[in-house]
């Protein structure tokens, strides 16, 4: 697990969240052709959008709260609050990293890059 000295935010305008990356309030990463993008919005929630008409496919369900980060660690995806409480995180294990592709759809991989969850609620 990466320690938090060593969590790195997410460059923009990317398709995949490697473990330790951190989405910051505001950042989204973006499927390859551009068609979604996974936002970590201001307000707390993370939200899959297609880009063509913003229209959300799938959310956290999170939202209404100060959100500081959205980190992927081995548990999975982790919301924590800006006074560092846990607000939100899933229970998988060996989480390795995550790819949103343009067919409206994340997906968390472990290190065999099996996948483990995907955002239609799959634990595969």
């Amino acid at each position: 697990m990466a320690s938090m000295s060593s969590l790195r935010n997410v460059p923009g305008d990317v398709s995949f969240m490697d473990e330790g990356q951190t989405l910051v309030p505001g950042r989204a990463l973006v499927s390859d052709g551009g068609r979604y993008r996974l936002a970590f919005q201001h307000d707390g929630n993370l939200v899959l959008y297609r880009n063509e008409g913003n229209i959300p496919v799938w959310d956290w369900g999170c939202p209404g709260l100060a959100p500081a980060t959205c980190t992927l660690t081995p548990s999975g995806l982790v919301i924590t609050a800006t006074d560092g409480t846990i607000v939100r995180q899933q229970q998988l294990s060996d989480a390795t990293y995550l790819v949103i592709t343009d067919n409206g759809c994340f997906t968390i991989f472990d290190n065999e890059a099996r996948g483990v969850w995907d955002s239609l609620g799959s634990y595969i």
